[in-house]
């Protein structure tokens, strides 16, 4: 979503940054920062101006969604922390602990996340900071994804696989798809001599039998 609001911003409307709220929640004692909100803002003179009206109908649409998420702190866009960031910072932390509602945040406790959109992909490390609330400290933080994330990400990503163009979890799915397949064809046939050993058209075999038994002990119990 940064990343989204940062291309936009540049190629749409000439801006330098992407600022918004960060929202998220404590599961366990583990503060999970799960999305985001951009927010309208206005640098150019000398007080710093957000919109904090259109959020506010932003983010009650958003916990109609997803009421678990809260606000957490906020994120700009930029290589380095400067003074800038600094200025918003207090701007963000006299508005939010005024915001209200249970979602209502104290100032020690609102997050800055820094995010450099001119990172190389040569850099080993991910272009993201996370700042306590008085910019002085950098948080911990680990990355997760959850599959539908993970899938997405694969599908998008276009590779050569055995020289053809194409997704590798597309080529992935078409092989488990023809592997399921044949596995279909094969149960068709065992459930046709069964049913033909039932009606007395085939001669049962008990060892054949046996066998499909023991095939039938090895699949998992459903209720179809």
């Amino acid at each position: 979503n940064i990343a989204d609001q940062y291309t936009r911003g540049v190629i749409q409307s000439k801006q330098k940054k992407a600022i918004g709220i960060i929202l998220g929640s404590m599961i366990k004692g583990i503060l999970h920062i799960v999305d985001c909100i951009e927010i309208g803002f206005d640098l150019s003179g000398q007080d710093v101006k957000l919109s904090v009206d259109l959020f506010e109908d932003d983010f009650n649409l958003h916990k109609e969604a997803y009421p678990a998420n809260k606000v957490v702190g906020w994120y700009c866009t930029d290589e380095d922390l400067n003074a800038t960031h600094a200025k918003i910072h207090e701007k963000v932390t006299s508005w939010l602990p005024s915001r209200k509602g249970e979602d209502r945040l104290k100032a020690d406790d609102i997050l800055f996340l820094l995010m450099n959109p001119r990172a190389k992909m040569s850099d080993e490390a991910l272009p993201i900071a996370i700042y306590s609330h008085n910019l002085g400290v950098i948080q911990k933080y680990k990355i997760q994804s959850d599959t539908a994330e993970t899938v997405a990400v694969v599908h998008t990503a276009q590779e050569v696989v055995d020289q053809k163009e194409g997704s590798k979890l597309v080529h992935h799915y078409e092989n488990v798809h023809r592997g399921l397949m044949m596995m279909r064809e094969r149960l068709q046939l065992i459930t046709a001599y069964v049913v033909a050993c039932q009606e007395g058209k085939v001669k049962p075999n008990n060892r054949t039998l046996r066998n499909i038994k023991g095939i039938c002990n090895r699949l998992p119990s459903m209720q179809t």
